[in-house]
């Protein structure tokens, strides 16, 4: 992780969410810490709310992390995969959003998706 914006919690996996989602859906899925560089999960740090987002162009998504120390952020950018839900990707910190560690938070976060999703 070159990206000096991309530290704090990050990488973590989610889980337990949709796995064909459609535009207008919005599911929550649990957050764990993400070890290694592995699919190893570590341990439970929050949850992460998801929205597909509606509209035109590409398909697009917001993230919007919970943690158990109480700090917030969200995330927004493109579906990975075409839409599809499995590749890999970045997301956008949404300016404004966080709280804590991730207030004045910018830059963006990879991604990577195959149901568990890797951030980070």
């Amino acid at each position: 992780m070159g990206d000096p914006q991309a530290v704090c919690d990050f990488p973590a996996i989610s889980d337990d969410g949709n796995r064909s989602p459609k535009p207008g859906d919005t599911w929550t899925e649990t957050v764990f810490d993400a070890p290694g560089p592995d699919w190893t999960r570590g341990p439970r740090s929050g949850t992460v709310e998801i929205t597909a987002l509606t509209g035109q162009g590409p398909p697009r998504l917001t993230a919007v992390f919970t943690f158990g120390d109480g700090d917030v952020v969200s995330l927004e950018g493109e579906v990975p995969g075409m839409g599809s839900w499995k590749g890999s990707g970045r997301v956008a910190y949404v300016a404004g959003s966080g709280t804590g560690k991730f207030a004045g938070r910018t830059g963006s976060l990879s991604v990577e998706f195959k149901n568990p999703k890797k951030w980070g």
